[in-house]
């Protein structure tokens, strides 16, 4: 039987990449950082398919749908930062 530090542990592998990709500022790195982000949410998400949690399966929901919706965002144009920042602070 696994700890809930242990849980907590493998959140964090998709969270930070998460986070970087939520408030990286560089055009040219965004779509890296979304896709790290996106496969260690899908790799989280495989593993919790033996486990689930309702509160780290809502939270990665969550977080896919942000991410889709930045990535959406990002191709839209990069000329724009000003709104794109504003845009960032509404989807949390």
């Amino acid at each position: 039987m696994s700890n809930d530090n242990d849980g907590d542990a493998r959140a964090g592998q998709w969270k930070k990449p998460y986070e970087a990709a939520i408030l990286e500022l560089d055009p040219t790195n965004l779509q890296l950082r979304i896709s790290q982000a996106h496969q260690a949410i899908l790799n989280r998400a495989k593993q919790l398919l033996t486990r689930p949690s309702d509160s780290e399966q809502q939270a990665l929901n969550d977080a896919l749908r942000k991410l889709r919706i930045l990535h959406k965002m990002s191709e839209v144009g990069n000329d724009d930062q000003t709104k794109m920042g504003t845009w960032t602070k509404h989807i949390f």
